[in-house]
């Protein structure tokens, strides 16, 4: 109810919810009224909230926010153990979302670079290209399904890319290369795992 006003942003060490974030404990109480760490004793008052628990969403060692309960009659036991029960899965499901968001943000970086990023199996076949990968070479998955990098290399050039790759895989560290591909261009490419 507070989205906009002075509880719409909280500090970590702020209130009691700024509390648990700093702390990283759980933090129950069921005399709110009286509490000196509630911010507002008198909306707790009028709107007859006596009791507030609290938890810190922690994955990975990060903290991602806290779970805050007030409630109009004191919390019992089985209440505090159900919410303890669902704050780790509330907090790895909000990890998860982090994830698929900086995922799709990834992706678009990659598909939409003029650079041309090709992603090749261990055995050499094109499993991924960019945009800047299909305009440079050519190609495109749906159309040239099954091709391996080296079909994009002219004969003469293969033995020395083909080794490249082997040397990329085994050290798992870049390794630069110049070659020719088929359309007649030169192209210095990064090959990098």
């Amino acid at each position: 109810t507070h989205l906009n006003g002075n509880h719409g942003e909280i500090r970590i060490g702020q209130y009691k919810v700024g509390l648990i974030a700093l702390e990283r404990q759980p933090l129950l109480t069921n005399s709110v009224q009286i509490d000196p760490r509630i911010g507002d004793r008198e909306w707790a008052k009028r709107e007859g909230i006596t009791s507030f628990a609290g938890y810190p969403l922690i994955a990975d060692d990060q903290l991602l926010g806290v779970l805050g309960l007030f409630a109009r009659h004191p919390l019992d036991e089985s209440t505090l153990r159900a919410l303890g029960s669902v704050v780790l899965q509330i907090a790895v499901g909000i990890k998860r979302k982090e994830a698929e968001s900086e995922l799709v943000w990834a992706n678009s970086v990659v598909q939409n670079s003029a650079d041309a990023i090709v992603g090749i199996s261990p055995h050499g076949e094109i499993i991924s290209l960019n945009a800047g990968a299909e305009h440079l070479f050519g190609l495109t998955l749906q159309s040239d399904a099954g091709i391996t990098f080296l079909d994009v290399v002219p004969p003469k050039s293969q033995q020395t890319v083909k080794r490249s790759i082997e040397r990329v895989l085994q050290e798992r560290s870049p390794e630069y290369l110049e070659f020719q591909y088929k359309n007649g261009n030169s192209e210095v490419i990064e090959l990098s795992m």
